[in-house]
């Protein structure tokens, strides 16, 4: 993970609706795994609902 975050080091713009602002690589790849990993996580409870 260290290596991983240490590769990626650069910013990035993000653009979303009427907001831009810059963060690492790194942390907008763990934002977007942690998005889906929450996703994932309530469509499988409301499945099982």
């Amino acid at each position: 993970m260290v290596l991983f975050t240490l590769q990626n080091t650069e910013t990035v713009p993000i653009s979303f609706l009427f907001w831009e602002f810059r963060i690492s690589r790194a942390l907008m790849i763990l934002m977007i795994f942690v998005v889906g990993v929450l996703v994932g996580i309530s469509s499988n409870y409301l499945k099982r609902r």
